[in-house]
């Protein structure tokens, strides 16, 4: 299996999830082995204001959405460093505020990301499989075993 391939499990609420590092791409400040849930249904990666707060962020401008049961919604656009399996750095992925506190992880990745990946989900065994960016399509993408 190679450094972009891992496998994962369930959390207690049935949830695919990873533990990623989380850097602020100006300081370095970083969260180390963040809880990302893996959200299919989320069009763009979130973090909790907590998190942002943590490494000092601070958002590159502010965007309203409109949210499915929630209405409208404001938030910034953050520019984080995201480390998948210790190895492999996604730099400066434009996120959006998770706006639950009471969501049970630090971040969501969503499609923004996931596109560029093979994300096997099996209910039955209760794991899943994740291979990070299969083709090298995307850019900027920084492997720091090289």
């Amino acid at each position: 299996m190679s450094k972009q391939e891992f496998n994962g499990e369930l959390d207690e609420y049935g949830f695919p999830f990873l533990l990623v590092d989380l850097i602020n791409p100006i300081t370095k400040q970083t969260i180390i082995k963040a809880k990302a849930i893996i959200d299919t249904g989320a069009a763009y990666t979130h973090v909790k204001q907590n998190v942002i707060d943590a490494i000092n962020v601070k958002p590159n401008r502010e965007i309203e959405t409109k949210h499915l049961t929630d209405g409208n919604l404001k938030s910034g656009i953050f520019k984080i460093n995201i480390r998948f399996n210790e190895s492999i750095t996604v730099p400066n992925i434009e996120t959006r505020l998770l706006h639950l506190p009471e969501y049970p992880s630090d971040l969501i990745i969503g499609l923004d990301i996931l596109r560029y990946c093979n994300f096997h989900y099996d209910s039955v065994q209760k794991s899943f499989s994740f291979h990070l960016f299969p083709t090298s399509t995307v850019p900027n993408l920084q492997d720091e075993t090289d």
